[in-house]
């Protein structure tokens, strides 16, 4: 029998944010299970923090929180690349949530496997860098952040635009051609909509509706900031991503949410 394939779509705030992924995770139907087992894996496409690139902290919190609630008790995590200093916030999430490494945990296959990252353009990347296992279990998970959606190859020329939404599926070729079509492009690596499985919409289904075209960044720039964030770490960077993450961390609800997982005080 064919596993149902659904595609889930909830709004969310900075406030909601963790309610709003166990909305999220109980729109696409995770398996039920006494005392099972997940491993999150998580994207991380850029040394730095940028808006719209990698998976943002609040994502394997609130995914963390709801699959424990699930009944999802022994967790770990692996990062998609090194992130020792935890710019990103992962880790510190982790170790709160008593997370463990899935470095130090050998020859364990999960019950469940989720997948996070966020929503940017060329979605396919995003699969590519997301999938670290080899050996996948038979359940899957993927889960995009549209929070913040990056419109632009990973680390670089990336025009934060704010989305408010987050979406997932069961399905990662389905969430693949979803992603593509929210984006506004088509899905060259996997063809024609006749290939598609059956699949069904939940959740905030008029989103789907909406095409988040790329368009130069919507919050303003306030470079004269940059001084009290006070990382000279990204002294390298262009004056425009200068521009881009100072006003994201500052001037939109999701920066400032940032800064409280962040670990410097930003």
């Amino acid at each position: 029998m064919t596993k149902p394939c659904c595609v889930a779509v909830v709004r969310a705030s900075a406030t909601t944010i963790i309610q709003d992924y166990a909305r999220l995770l109980d729109h696409v139907g995770i398996p039920p299970t006494i005392n099972g087992s997940t491993q999150l894996q998580i994207s991380i496409d850029r040394r730095y923090p940028f808006p719209g690139s990698s998976a943002p902290p609040w994502q394997t919190d609130g995914v963390a929180r709801a699959l424990a609630a699930a009944q999802y008790l022994h967790q770990t995590y692996q990062l998609s690349r090194p992130d020792s200093d935890d710019w990103h916030g992962h880790v510190r999430v982790a170790h709160s949530l008593h997370i463990g490494s899935a470095a130090l945990v050998e020859n364990e296959r999960p019950d469940l496997l989720v997948l996070l990252g966020s929503l940017r353009r060329r979605a396919n990347e995003w699969l590519s860098v997301a999938g670290l296992s080899q050996d996948w279990p038979e359940q899957v998970v993927a889960i995009f952040d549209a929070t913040t959606i990056g419109n632009g190859p990973a680390g670089i020329a990336s025009h934060p635009q704010l989305g408010n939404f987050l979406v997932a599926s069961n399905n990662l070729f389905v969430l693949h051609w979803i992603a593509n079509r929210l984006l506004g492009v088509e899905s060259r690596e996997h063809g024609s909509i006749q290939r598609l499985p059956t699949y069904e919409l939940i959740g905030d289904t008029e989103l789907f509706d909406q095409r988040w075209m790329p368009i130069e960044y919507g919050f303003p720039a306030t470079l004269s900031r940059w001084a009290n964030a006070r990382q000279p770490e990204y002294g390298r960077w262009s004056k425009r991503d200068q521009e881009l993450y100072t006003s994201w961390l500052y001037d939109t609800e999701w920066g400032r949410l940032f800064r409280s997982y962040h670990r410097r005080d930003v």
